[in-house]
């Protein structure tokens, strides 16, 4: 927030449940978007979650 980000986004494999899980429970939003990540030329899907910064600092205050 100090350098005037108002969101962050964490990236995690979608076949990673346990991870979404948690992800969620912390407040995330599942965005729409998907990205192929390609490790040692395997493929996996990627998610991604994002969160509003002002809700996290408001629910911590």
């Amino acid at each position: 927030m100090e350098n005037g980000a108002s969101k962050y986004v964490i990236g995690v494999l979608k076949d990673n449940i346990k991870a979404r899980k948690v992800y969620e429970s912390w407040g995330g939003k599942l965005s729409k978007y998907e990205k192929d990540f390609v490790k040692f030329g395997v493929g996996y899907k990627e998610v991604f979650y994002t969160y509003n910064l002002e809700n996290i600092l408001n629910k911590h205050r």
